[in-house]
């Protein structure tokens, strides 16, 4: 019951605790839908420490892991980036 009055955006990410959890794919006035990370269909840029930029997206597989992809191998990515 949350949307665009209430300041919701297209895009904008849905985060718990532990992190992001989806993001918001479809706003009216008073309403707003998310799309949830544990979607075939969800993408999102992400950004190492160092300034890399990839992408993460789920695999359909274990709903613990996701995906990071387009770092080059000379990246080394660290614990907790």
């Amino acid at each position: 019951n949350v949307g665009a009055a209430e300041g919701i955006r297209r895009n904008m990410a849905v985060v718990n605790d532990k992190g992001i959890v989806g993001k918001i794919s479809h706003v009216s006035e008073h309403y707003s839908v998310a799309l949830s990370a544990l979607s075939d269909k969800f993408v999102v840029s992400a950004m190492l420490g160092d300034g890399t930029v990839g992408k993460i997206m789920w695999d359909g597989k274990d709903p613990e892991f996701v995906t990071l992809s387009g770092i080059p191998q000379s990246v080394k990515v660290k614990p907790l980036d």
